[in-house]
């Protein structure tokens, strides 16, 4: 279980943000990919409030479905670059046994995060996820053929 301790004003301007299809991402440590502002959307939606006696939190789960029209255009039009990028860098650092660069785990699960909120679909989606599924095998495989059985 992991406790969110979040500033509501800025949790309620990201999601107003993200109803008109706004979103950013700011460098984080910890965050290879950057942390992007709409993942405050996915914690309210996701999250179970310990205490709401106003609903204040159940308001704003509200507005997280159905999933932003807005979001999910910006999202479409802005990230698949990033994942053919990031692909492909990790397919080089592979060659080149660059391990830290060659991980892709940590990037799969971002982007299929993303997709859950494109297809809410149940075909779609195990679609989607079965293609990520393939490109991880594929770029994880590159890096144990590179890396052979040494430590990371």
């Amino acid at each position: 279980m992991d406790l969110l301790y979040r500033d509501l004003r800025l949790v309620d301007r990201v999601l107003e943000e993200c109803a008109q299809g706004v979103t950013t991402c700011h460098y984080q440590p910890g965050h290879p990919h950057g942390f992007h502002t709409h993942i405050y959307a996915g914690e309210v939606h996701h999250n179970v409030a310990l205490y709401d006696p106003n609903g204040s939190f159940a308001a704003r789960q509200a507005q997280t479905w159905p999933y932003p029209a807005n979001l999910k255009n910006t999202i479409v039009r802005r990230y698949p670059w990033e994942a053919e990028f990031a692909t492909v860098t990790a397919a080089g650092a592979a060659r080149e046994a660059d391990r830290f660069a060659a991980s892709p785990r940590g990037f799969a699960t971002e982007v299929a995060a993303i997709l859950r909120g494109l297809h809410p679909e149940p075909a779609r989606l195990r679609t989607a996820l079965e293609h990520i599924a393939a490109l991880t095998a594929a770029v994880c495989g590159r890096c144990g053929d590179v890396l052979g059985d040494r430590d990371g």
